[in-house]
């Protein structure tokens, strides 16, 4: 199959991209499943991956969530099910999920069209690769941890470092090796959420930078 470099208009011709290019990266990976669900699992933790498109045209996004050995993190209904009927949306709460192209101040959903469905398919690539893989890899450090509160506390910290933004991931390394603050997790009042925060040491207001996908046990 010949993947066109022509802007792509429709949502047939990005799905036959994607499925040509990305979908072989998945399998390599070790996910299962049929697009536009996958799912991997390893010693009862199952990392879920899920396309799903704009009403309008070609563009679409790409939800990264997990389910852990417990399975205390998604909804009742999906307690029970075969791994391989779990889904992304079987998940509690946002920070059991992960939007690829996400930062950590904004939400882009979409990867716009029109744009070559070449391009476009590549780049799914690249952010299963920055993005994804280091969100589930610390999704299970979390899980691994979380009987130690000390290697817990660490575990997540490094999460959030890893899932930054490169960008805003420098920025925030940069100011803390010049001793201009520092990064910690709070808990969010009402919703009982972690959050990573830098904190200036100058006294000014503190930065949230985003939320850590949780384990409760």
């Amino acid at each position: 199959m010949t993947v066109s470099d022509a802007p792509c208009q429709s949502r047939e011709e990005m799905e036959r991209a994607i499925k040509h290019i990305a979908i072989p990266r998945f399998r390599q990976s070790g996910f299962r499943g049929t697009y536009p669900h996958f799912f991997r699992e390893a010693d009862g933790h199952v990392d879920l991956f899920c396309f799903f498109y704009d009403r309008v045209g070609a563009s679409f996004g790409g939800e990264v969530a997990y389910a852990n050995p417990e399975r205390d993190n998604v909804l009742p209904i999906a307690c029970d099910i075969a791994v391989a009927k779990l889904r992304t949306y079987h998940t509690m709460h946002s920070e059991n999920r992960w939007r690829l192209g996400r930062t950590a101040f904004a939400v882009k959903p979409f990867i716009e069209s029109p744009l070559p469905a070449l391009e476009t398919s590549q780049r799914i690539v690249e952010l299963l690769n920055m993005e994804a893989e280091p969100w589930w890899a610390a999704c299970h450090a979390v899980c691994a941890a979380v009987t130690n509160p000390a290697h817990a506390y660490v575990a997540k910290l490094r999460l959030m470092l890893d899932t930054l933004p490169d960008e805003v991931r420098a920025r925030t390394l940069d100011a803390v090796g010049n001793r201009i603050g520092k990064v910690e997790l709070r808990t969010h009042g009402q919703s009982n959420e972690t959050e990573l925060v830098f904190v200036p040491t100058d006294g000014s207001e503190p930065l949230w930078l985003a939320r850590t996908p949780t384990t409760s046990r």
